[in-house]
């Protein structure tokens, strides 16, 4: 009986280990969008997008052997992978991953393992704010990243005046790879001061290694400084595609820039030279009411700056005669009236686009992260009965 039949390519019918590693432009990851806005669609990033979003946060953290690095974000969401872990032991630092974020045991971690940088959400600051009463940063703390969601200028004044360390922001989308943008380290207190704290709306930073990114005006031209536009990405950071959905995938990726449908502008800051990224909100969350246009993210901003408004989401409603109005939600305290509600808000808009009607609710549905799910918003105001209306806008 002669010797058995050994498998092409192969000796002593062992098979050869394929040692040359994945193709960079094959997919690694899939990840579905948050679906705080729309139907979540399926984000394919390859190796390569993972890769270079890992040295861009090296790069831009200065992370290294020997540094530690906390972080309390789910792993199936981008910032949890590829920040918490793949940025971080990519170079050479430790991760330090926490099952979920407990704001009575936050401050022990702190302490305990010495990081010197969190990455967090909003809400997470806005949570210790309010639990965390002796703060107490090891020697080694430099600073909060915080993304994910918008982060108000006054949390930030906050952090700053209370605890004495800053807080970067960042900026991406999961079909960015995480980020985009974000705040450099090691800006100068004054320039730091005007664009995280003595500003309507603290900056998301300046473009990560490996990306470019760009305020387009609507015939593709890019924006001066100060003016307002799409902010729009192109670079090794971007995703290849919408899995199975290729008419989105063309749609997203006209005119060879990446359509995040995010609004703001730039600034140059003077000390730098560098342009700093300001969000102003969704374009897909813009009301036209009576001809005029506004933003309903800013005017959630300006409701939650008055003391009695804990929470608030906008949205709209048809309407017979103006087209649409607005409608908001609010978390307040029980005493707070709506004539008190639009009187704060005429500081801020004209008189035409304020909220028709006002809808108590004990929260405004969000994700984990912190972003207002606008279809539950929706399912949510359609479903409360209508009320008298508040005195803005009547058809």
């Amino acid at each position: 009986m002669g010797p058995a039949a050994r498998p092409p390519g192969t000796a002593r019918g062992r098979r050869r280990l394929d040692r040359s590693g994945p193709r960079p432009g094959a997919d690694a990851l899939y990840f579905g969008t948050s679906g705080s806005t729309a139907a979540s669609k399926l984000v394919a990033q390859s190796h390569y997008n993972g890769a270079v979003n890992a040295e861009a946060l090296r790069r831009h953290h200065g992370l290294g052997p020997g540094d530690r690095f906390l972080g309390c974000l789910p792993v199936h969401h981008v910032n949890g992978m590829h920040f918490t872990l793949f940025g971080t032991l990519a170079a050479g630092a430790h991760g330090i991953l926490l099952t979920g974020f407990d704001p009575f045991g936050y401050p022990r971690v702190l302490t305990e393992y010495r990081p010197r940088i969190a990455s967090v959400v909003p809400s997470i600051l806005e949570t210790l704010l309010q639990t965390w009463r002796t703060p107490q940063f090891p020697p080694e703390f430099d600073y909060f990243v915080s993304a994910a969601a918008p982060l108000s200028r006054s949390t930030a004044r906050a952090v700053h005046e209370r605890w004495g360390v800053r807080i970067l922001q960042g900026y991406g989308l999961t079909e960015t790879t995480n980020f985009s943008t974000t705040m450099p380290r090691g800006l100068s207190d004054a320039a730091y001061r005007t664009l995280m704290l003595d500003c309507d709306i603290p900056s998301a930073g300046t473009a990560l290694y490996g990306n470019e990114v760009a305020v387009l005006r609507p015939d593709g031209q890019r924006a001066e400084p100060g003016e307002r536009g799409e902010v729009c990405m192109r670079g090794h950071n971007v995703m290849s595609r919408y899995q199975g959905n290729p008419e989105a995938t063309a749609e997203a990726f006209a005119d060879g820039w990446f359509h995040s449908q995010d609004l703001g502008y730039e600034v140059v800051e003077p000390e730098t030279g560098l342009r700093f990224v300001v969000l102003t909100g969704r374009a897909k969350n813009i009301a036209k009411v009576r001809g005029e246009t506004v933003s309903l993210e800013e005017m959630e901003r300006a409701l939650k700056t008055l003391p009695a408004v804990r929470d608030a989401a906008c949205d709209t409603a048809p309407d017979r005669f103006l087209g649409e109005v607005v409608v908001a939600a609010v978390a307040t305290a029980d005493d707070t009236t709506d004539a008190a509600l639009l009187e704060h808000l005429g500081r801020f808009f004209d008189p035409a686009v304020l909220p028709a009607r006002f809808v108590r609710m004990p929260s405004i549905p969000r994700t984990a992260t912190g972003k207002v799910l606008r279809p539950r918003l929706r399912e949510l105001l359609a479903a409360t009965p209508r009320a008298r209306p508040a005195t803005g806008p009547q058809s």
